[in-house]
């Protein structure tokens, strides 16, 4: 019998909690009166929801041709200190940009990535403490960290901005409490790419995609009514047309059986970030019955995401869960 088409609901279920310190990024800080007005003509989403109380919100920057220069997740607790938090490698080149197109905003930008690191929880017990934290902390707690609920995905849990200097009461709760499991980030990046959420220019690769494409606009990074921002003319253009006609699609490898410590996940994907041979590199081909359908665009372990033309999902989810994936076998996760 034919094996049912896999779905991100049904594959991507976590039930322990574990956490991680993402030393792959880096945070950006953007003070001033007139920090949301100048963010808002140069993003993607709408940053008005930032001044009113604690909110994060993702987004990306784009240049004039509306290709991602680079994805963001920025927080602020007052509307007047806004955090963003990027991949670390672009930080200085971000801060760079943002200065460029400073002219005489009332804003002052800096790179706090040497101050400041970024924290990942994950599982069923982040709500409950999510809940907690943002009943005792509506303003940051006293060593400057922040907590909020990732705005991408419910499933990618919450994200954590604290000092990196000391445990504060991020990592001291982390550290502390025995029903939460430390991980390396990789695994926490498997995770996120199984739910087809692009991070960082690896996968958002820069001056290339695009925002629609990359699902932007599916994980809550696009505002199609917050006006003018650079880029907006051909990513407005795209969706009002109907114009998308790829997209990132997350896939798993075929893997051994075997698990990942602390990972409480349905056996398709424990497998498949267990994954120990070769994985696919960025361009390999996704094909179907020899028929080029994608390309491969990252992947860690056995988890990734690849660009596939809609023409060869869309009505044919059965025929995806035999694919050759970068001469490996795979199957895509469907919505």
């Amino acid at each position: 019998l034919q094996r049912s088409a896999h779905t991100v609901a049904e594959t991507c279920r976590l039930s322990s909690n574990v956490w991680a310190k993402m030393t792959a990024r880096g945070v950006l800080r953007v003070v001033g009166a007139d920090a949301i007005t100048f963010l808002q003509g140069l993003t993607t989403n709408d940053m008005k929801p930032l001044g009113s109380g604690p909110k994060a919100v993702s987004a990306a920057f784009l240049n004039a041709q509306g290709r991602v220069i680079l994805d963001a997740i920025l927080y602020s607790a007052d509307g007047e200190t806004i955090f963003i938090d990027i991949a670390a490698e672009k930080a200085a080149e971000l801060a760079s940009l943002l200065k460029k197109y400073k002219l005489r905003a009332k804003v002052k930008i800096s790179d706090a990535s040497s101050e400041l690191g970024v924290w990942v929880a994950l599982g069923p017990d982040v709500g409950r403490w999510w809940v907690q934290e943002t009943d005792k902390n509506k303003t940051p707690a006293d060593d400057g960290s922040f907590i909020f609920q990732d705005p991408r995905h419910l499933d990618l849990g919450i994200r954590a901005i604290a000092p990196l200097a000391s445990d504060g009461p991020v990592q001291s709760f982390l550290k502390a409490n025995p029903a939460w499991l430390e991980v390396p980030e990789t695994q926490c990046d498997m995770f996120r790419l199984s739910l087809g959420v692009a991070e960082g220019p690896a996968e958002f690769v820069s001056g290339k995609s695009m925002p629609l494409e990359a699902n932007l606009d599916m994980f809550s990074g696009v505002s199609f009514n917050k006006g003018c921002y650079i880029g907006q003319e051909l990513t407005a253009r795209t969706h009002f047309r109907g114009q998308v006609r790829k997209r990132l699609v997350p896939f798993i490898l075929a893997g051994s059986g075997e698990t990942v410590k602390g990972w409480e996940v349905p056996g398709e994907l424990a497998g498949a970030m267990a994954y120990s041979g070769e994985s696919p590199k960025p361009d390999d081909v996704v094909a179907r019955d020899g028929k080029q359908i994608g390309k491969v665009v990252s992947c860690r372990g056995g988890v990734g995401i690849a660009m596939v033309r809609l023409e060869h999902m869309l009505g044919k989810e059965e025929e995806l869960t035999d694919l050759d994936i970068g001469g490996k076998k795979g199957s895509v996760l469907l919505p």
